[in-house]
């Protein structure tokens, strides 16, 4: 698990998954308020590989994620 701490990121458009199955082609399962959708289509599936890579890059690493939860945790118990 990573945080993203900014308010702007590339996720904003929603959730979504790249789901790259062992036989077959690797589509995107995106969901929004009223319903979820698979996109097949390549150069949709490249574009949302690269929003999800440009979102790891803004995320905090794993460790720093894990340390500010507790933090955030803590505050919460104060």
């Amino acid at each position: 698990m990573q945080v993203i701490t900014r308010s702007e990121h590339p996720g904003l458009i929603g959730p979504f998954m790249v789901v790259a199955p062992s036989v077959g082609p690797e589509v995107v399962y995106e969901e929004s308020a009223s319903r979820g959708q698979i996109i097949d289509d390549g150069d949709s599936v490249t574009e949302y590989k690269l929003r999800f890579g440009r979102l790891q890059a803004l995320a905090l690493d794993p460790d720093r994620t894990m340390e500010l939860i507790r933090e955030e945790r803590k505050a919460l118990n104060d």
